[in-house]
């Protein structure tokens, strides 16, 4: 008797150690921002401008503390190039937090308001490089993409 008392106390903490580690691992190996591609490769197509750029923090200390906290990066693009943007991708730190299809036209401005992951530390009075990079449809048919890239740093207020 004594001994399948320890025998089923032994299976209980195998079960839990193992459970944990399955846990552990499967959560280990999520990731909250995928990349999907990069703003740090672009060839030389398009033009288009970051007008302005703004990466806030809502809530305040005491909300951030209590992990409360929302951080928002509003951004304006101006194609000034002679053709649409097909697609546009914003990174902050290179790490990409949205990416999204046009068509945006040429001549026009683009204004997004993105929420920023909790997962990208972001901290009041810190410097983080915002970066845009866009993709212009070929010219012609048959003729590939081109993307253009450009990059601000900006400093975080909260």
């Amino acid at each position: 008797m004594q001994n399948s008392k320890w025998l089923a106390i032994g299976l209980c903490i195998a079960f839990v150690a193992g459970a944990y580690y399955a846990w552990n691992y499967s959560f280990g190996q999520f990731n909250a921002n995928p990349v999907s591609s990069s703003c740090t490769a672009a060839s030389a197509g398009g033009r288009f401008r970051i007008a302005s750029v703004n990466l806030s923090l809502q809530g305040g200390e005491a909300a951030v503390s209590n992990g409360i906290q929302s951080q928002t990066l509003s951004i304006q693009i101006d194609n000034e190039g002679q053709s649409p943007i097909s697609s546009i991708e914003v990174c902050v730190n290179n790490i990409p937090i949205v990416a999204e299809n046009g068509p945006f036209p040429q001549g026009t401005s683009k204004v997004l308001f993105l929420p920023v992951p909790t997962t990208i530390s972001v901290n009041p009075g810190g410097t983080y490089l915002v970066s845009v990079k866009g993709t212009f449809p070929g010219q012609t048919e048959g003729e590939p993409s081109t993307s253009y890239l450009q990059s601000q740093n900006v400093v975080a207020v909260g």
